[in-house]
């Protein structure tokens, strides 16, 4: 995967982008909208989001990554936690950045989900078809 382009721009439209996708979803028409609700030219959200919606979800992951980070560089308990402690205040952190953009996020993950690409048919299936008992009372 290629490293995302930063720039402050893109911050910007995306943080713009937050409120309109969340009632708009996340489309090329509410990149242009969120481009221009910063003052830019919204024939310019093409080239902040070349991959178009997809994109500026991965940038909204990115900034949200950032942004969290620096609350956790900020935070003066975070260097004493252990592990555990700190995973467990990144996550906290990082769904209470969220919290707020709670209906745009939705809609972020179904627009991924939509397009993944599809299970395998055998998915969950087990490859011996012997029940677990059997074949440890009978090995091969």
């Amino acid at each position: 995967m290629t490293p995302i382009e930063r720039s402050p721009e893109r911050d910007a439209a995306i943080r713009a982008a937050l409120p309109i996708a969340a009632a708009e979803g996340w489309t090329e028409a509410s990149l242009r909208a969120a481009v221009a609700a910063t003052g830019g030219d919204p024939a310019l959200a093409p080239s902040l989001f070349p991959r178009g919606p997809v994109g500026a979800i991965e940038a909204w992951s990115d900034l949200a990554d950032r942004e969290m980070e620096a609350a956790a560089a900020e935070d003066p308990a975070f260097p004493g936690l252990r592990s555990a402690g700190r995973i467990r205040r990144l996550v906290e952190l990082r769904l209470s950045a969220a919290g707020p953009h709670k209906a745009a996020l939705r809609r972020a993950l179904a627009l991924r989900a939509a397009r993944a690409p599809p299970a395998p048919r055998d998915a969950g299936k087990r490859r011996n078809p012997v029940p677990w008992p059997c074949s440890r009372a009978f090995p091969n």
